[in-house]
């Protein structure tokens, strides 16, 4: 079923996802690896944030479950400098992805999904996306958890990393949790309303959906699009 899936739409939160699924293959063998983080890995980090500063430490693997899961952008900053120390190279490795992956309308600007000039893509991409991630290997076994726990560093208390994604946990929400659910990310900007991209396996079958421009309605509070 599809309804819109050709629009040219704002890339929005589904970047963190792929800024994921890069990161996951790129440090595959490094997840425990400490990283100290610095203003220049920080630079230019804004949106949601899990407050990274200067001088603590994490694991490579840490920022990813904040960056898949909590959809931090100054995680997915950090995962993205730590390639080269140039977030355009990241982002060039990204866009080379999509391609490889068929999307050949998305084009990337940022790690953030933050509004940028030409930082657009298509639903029908998004799902091409998704079964890219859907097979690097660990993903699903981050993007499927509804919790997961950052421990006390030299500068923050510990850190509850909590899905955004109401079909995985019901931490936020307890009305949506679906069985089967494994992934894969959600999130929202002023300009694309809320997002979500969906795994599900059922019946032996995997299943992806993607939906855009999704909000809360006046009279149940429920979202919908």
């Amino acid at each position: 079923y599809e309804k819109g899936a050709g629009e040219v739409l704002y890339v929005s939160a589904f970047a963190k996802l792929m800024v994921g699924a890069v990161a996951l293959e790129l440090y595959a063998d490094r997840l425990d690896e400490e990283i100290v983080i610095t203003n220049e890995l920080l630079e230019g980090a804004s949106g949601l944030v899990i407050y990274l500063e200067k001088g603590e430490t994490l694991t490579i693997g840490q920022l990813l479950h904040a960056t898949l899961m909590g959809g931090a952008d100054d995680a997915a900053t950090v995962l993205a400098r730590l390639y080269t120390g140039n977030i355009n190279d990241f982002t060039a490795l990204m866009n080379q992805k999509a391609k490889d992956a068929g999307a050949v309308n998305t084009t990337y600007k940022n790690v953030t999904g933050l509004y940028a000039d030409g930082m657009t893509t298509t639903l029908y991409d998004q799902i091409k996306i998704a079964k890219y991630a859907y097979s690097v290997k660990g993903l699903t076994d981050i993007t499927a958890k509804d919790k997961y726990i950052i421990p006390k560093t030299e500068k923050f208390t510990v850190r509850t990393v909590l899905s955004r994604n109401h079909l995985v946990s019901n931490y936020r929400d307890t009305r949506y949790k679906t069985e089967g659910v494994n992934g894969l990310c959600c999130g929202t900007t002023d300009e694309s309303g809320d997002v979500l991209l969906v795994s599900a396996v059922r019946g032996g079958m995997t299943y992806f959906m993607a939906l855009y421009g999704g909000g809360v309605s006046e009279n149940d509070n429920h979202t919908e699009v």
